[in-house]
């Protein structure tokens, strides 16, 4: 399994469990920064005002997979 799935999975299993968006998107955040994903893409880099608290992102990983996790979910 790829880190990029695992972080995927992460994200999926805490919203089976019912877990709010916000909370969601934390834990798929901490698990690829565990993974050791490098962030190569943030929403809210450039921009001076109309920052989100949850903005996009995508890393990369050294197994050479990518995840983009966003409030909505997490994609590889």
């Amino acid at each position: 399994m790829s880190k990029a799935q695992i972080v995927v999975d992460t994200y999926d299993e805490n919203r089976a469990k019912n877990a709010s968006s916000q909370a969601c998107y934390d834990a798929a955040l901490r698990a690829a920064e565990y993974q050791g994903g490098i962030e190569i893409w943030n929403s809210n880099n450039g921009r001076t005002s109309g920052i989100s608290s949850a903005p996009n992102r995508i890393f990369e990983f050294d197994d050479g997979s990518s995840v983009s996790v966003t409030y909505g979910g997490a994609v590889s």
